[in-house]
């Protein structure tokens, strides 16, 4: 009798052994494998999270960084705009010219390559007008000035813009009342 209740025994460790014991631990390999997955899709999950966060702030920060220089550009420009008055203005002030010539030293700075080009050559007919009066004509000079307005106003952020030369005015008064074009 205890020779059957080993066999038995035997038997139903066997079975045990055989059947729940592969099934276990296959079982417990997939847990296994699934924790690695897990593991292997987290760590790639905050690898890309990571990447994303520093192109996100590279994104923000080159945006800070142009919104920085059109803002100064603007600045810069609505200055020497103001200042070149100087030249349409014939005027002798002092402050004004000294004005205009800080804003064109900044100009070098701040400003586009065609701005640049631009006001160098209304400031050139300037020049040559001043040394031979009558060189370069009135009109000449005014397009000049509008050139270099245009390429300001482009440069500023308004690159697709419709204006022309012939947009342009030239505004004076005539007496305290009397607002016209010259």
């Amino acid at each position: 009798m205890q020779d059957i209740i080993k066999t038995i025994l035997l038997i139903i460790f066997g079975l045990v052994v055989g059947q729940l014991l592969p099934s276990y631990f296959r079982k417990k390999g997939e847990n296994i494998a699934t924790k690695e997955d897990v593991k292997e899709i987290t760590n790639r999950m905050e690898a890309v999270r990571s990447a994303y966060a520093k192109q996100l702030e590279y994104v923000r920060t080159e945006l800070q960084r142009q919104s920085d220089l059109v803002s100064r550009k603007r600045s810069v420009y609505t200055r020497l705009a103001k200042s070149m008055r100087v030249f349409i203005e014939a005027s002798d002030a002092k402050q004004l010219k000294e004005e205009f010539l800080s804003d064109f030293s900044e100009l070098w700075i701040w400003a586009s390559d065609d701005v640049v080009t631009s006001t160098n050559i209304f400031i050139d007919s300037q020049i040559k007008h001043s040394e031979q009066p009558g060189s370069v004509s009135q009109a000449e000079m005014k397009q000049l000035y509008i050139k270099a307005m245009l390429a300001m106003r482009r440069d500023a952020g308004f690159d697709e813009t419709n204006l022309t030369s012939s947009d342009f005015r030239f505004l004076k008064f005539k007496n305290e009342h009397h607002l016209t074009t010259g």
